[in-house]
């Protein structure tokens, strides 16, 4: 039973990377923008990780788990370690909309594009576009190079008042 719901998990997941990776560049037009974000906290990412060696060990030790069942949860701590470490989520903008963080918005249902500049705990400046939506929704997009930031605000039209708030 356990070696069926990891099995189920890892298919799910490779579909996943393979769908963010490759498939959601094609779907809604052609790329017009294609920004890099700043990744997000990796902490829950390491809980996970240490879960699953507690499990292989636990399981070693009492000759629990079958060699297969050990091979699952490696390529479960694997596909963690890249999800969480190496992949980098993006910021995908089309002809009628955008993708961040796999969610699509056709550009008429934003209210208010913002660009803040702060400096975070390390003393790095970073460069949040604020996204709120016509439902009272916001989306955040941590943008860690400045350029990059720049032509996203470019591509939605330039600075349109001194706060540096963009309208549409």
């Amino acid at each position: 039973m356990i070696n069926t719901l990891l099995l189920v998990a890892i298919l799910l997941t490779f579909s996943y990377i393979f769908y963010e990776q490759f498939i959601i560049i094609r779907l809604k037009g052609n790329v017009k923008l294609n920004i890099l974000l700043q990744r997000q906290s990796s902490f829950e990412a390491v809980i996970i990780i240490g879960l699953i060696i507690i499990l292989i060990y636990q399981g070693f030790i009492h000759h629990s788990l079958s060699a297969f069942s050990i091979f699952l949860f490696s390529i479960s701590i694997l596909l963690t370690v890249y999800i969480a470490f190496i992949r980098k989520p993006r910021l995908i903008l089309k002809e009628r909309g955008f993708f961040i963080h796999n969610l699509y918005v056709e550009y008429d249902k934003i209210a208010q594009l913002n660009l803040s500049h702060t400096q975070n705990k390390k003393k790095l400046t970073e460069h949040l576009f604020v996204i709120d939506l016509k439902n009272g929704k916001r989306l955040v997009a941590n943008i860690p190079n400045l350029q990059d930031a720049e032509q996203v605000v470019a591509f939605f039209g330039g600075y349109k008042s001194s706060n540096h708030s963009i309208r549409k």
